[in-house]
């Protein structure tokens, strides 16, 4: 678990944290989480969005998805969070939930897999403001617009069901329209 780019935490039936690899501790801002709650460990996720497009706001979301898990030994997967760390670092967090049980199939607790999918959303905008040749200073700017203009092309995503050729395109425009900005 140490060498996985992917974030592992396991909890216990309770809740909580018992074991948590490297990439977890980084993914989620915490130096150890170790004994942590679900509760104190989600609350930095302000919305979370299942496979099926349907999205809620809080990290009450996440608990009772996590609850869900542990209740009926239900795995949860392809879930994406929107995540603020401890250190207030905005994330967007790729989530996957699964029951660990006993060998007599008794749930004792979840394993939560965890990816940072905020650089690879995020790498369209960089490069078109990289190829825009922007100034220092300006990518200073840079990231307060970037994070509303991401949250405006998931909901239009959501909102239009576009394909992921013509997200890309609006992502395109919307990095050309703040280098246009600056």
């Amino acid at each position: 678990l140490s060498q996985l780019p992917s974030g592992v935490i396991l909890f216990n039936r309770l809740g909580l944290v018992q074991q948590a690899n490297p990439a977890a501790k980084g993914i989620f801002g915490y130096a150890s989480p170790l004994g942590l709650h679900a509760r104190d460990l989600f609350k930095g996720i302000t919305a979370l969005r299942s496979a099926d497009a349907s999205a809620e706001s809080g990290s009450g979301a996440m608990l009772k998805t996590l609850n869900g898990c542990i209740a009926n030994g239900q795995p949860a997967q392809r879930l994406e969070a929107d995540y603020l760390t401890p250190q207030g670092k905005a994330r967007v967090l790729g989530i996957t939930l699964s029951p660990v049980r006993d060998p007599q199939g008794a749930t004792l607790g979840v394993a939560c897999l965890t990816s940072d999918l905020t650089e690879r959303l995020r790498g369209p905008f960089n490069q078109a403001l990289k190829d825009a040749g922007l100034t220092a200073q300006q990518h200073l700017l840079k990231d307060s617009w970037i994070d509303q203009d991401m949250t405006t092309i998931r909901l239009r995503r959501k909102e239009l069901k576009i394909s992921e050729q013509a997200l890309r395109f609006q992502i395109m425009k919307t990095a050309l329209a703040i280098a246009a900005r600056i």
